[in-house]
C-alpha cells in the first residue's frame, strides 16, 4: 500500500455471507482507495493490451525531433489501418544513426482509447495510457538488457487471454509485435 497505508475492508452487510462475492471494479477499488491516500497524492497510469493497437516501425530521414512529428504528420494516413478518424496515434523515436531515425508509430481505435481513458470515472483520469508489451520493454531497455545482442525475442505469455505476445528487436529496437494464439 502506498507509504504504509492501510486498506480498510468494509464490513459485508447482514445477511451476505450467503450471498457470491464479485470484485469491485477498478473505479469502485479506486473510490475505496482514495480517502487513505488523500487527493492528488497521486498519478494514474494504465496501459491498453498489445492486441487492441497496431505498431509500425518506420524509418525517417531526419534526426532531428521537430522534423520527425512534421514528417509524420505529413505521412501518418499511409500506415493508419483505419481511417484516421477512427484512430488516434502516437509515436517513440527508438534511435538515431547516420541523419535516420527509427520511429514507432502506435494506432488504437480512437473508442478503445476512450473507454480506457474513462473506466476509472472523472476523477481518476490517467496521465498516461501505455502498451502493457511497450512498458516491459521500455524497462528491459532501460536496465541495459537488450545491449550487445543483435536479435532478441520478447514473449511475454498472457494465461488469461491464452496469448503469447512476441516482439522481435534489432538491437534494443523493435522490428515487429506479432500475437499467436495457444491451447
Amino acid at each position: 500500500h502506498p507509504r504504509g497505508h492501510s486498506v480498510r475492508r468494509a464490513s459485508p452487510p447482514a445477511g451476505a455471507e450467503d450471498q457470491p462475492t464479485t470484485a469491485p471494479t477498478a473505479s469502485e477499488w479506486l473510490k475505496q482507495l482514495r480517502p487513505e491516500i488523500g487527493k492528488g497524492r497521486f498519478r494514474l497510469a494504465t496501459a491498453v493490451d498489445s492486441r487492441e493497437v497496431c505498431c509500425r516501425h518506420v524509418t525517417l530521414p531526419t534526426a532531428n525531433p521537430d522534423e520527425v512529428g512534421q514528417m509524420l504528420a505529413l505521412q501518418i494516413e499511409k500506415w493508419s489501418p483505419l481511417p484516421m478518424e477512427e484512430v488516434v496515434w502516437s509515436y517513440e523515436i527508438l534511435g538515431t544513426e547516420g541523419g535516420n531515425s527509427d520511429v514507432l508509430v502506435v494506432f488504437g481505435k480512437k473508442e478503445n482509447l476512450i473507454h480506457r481513458a474513462t473506466e476509472f470515472g472523472d476523477e481518476f483520469m490517467p496521465y498516461l495510457i501505455d502498451i502493457d508489451l511497450m512498458v516491459l520493454w521500455r524497462a528491459l531497455r532501460k536496465n541495459n538488457v537488450f545491449q550487445g545482442k543483435k536479435h532478441t525475442l520478447l514473449l511475454w505469455v498472457d494465461l488469461r487471454t491464452k496469448t503469447t505476445k512476441c516482439m522481435l528487436l534489432n538491437g534494443s529496437s523493435p522490428l515487429f509485435v506479432e500475437h499467436l494464439p495457444f491451447d
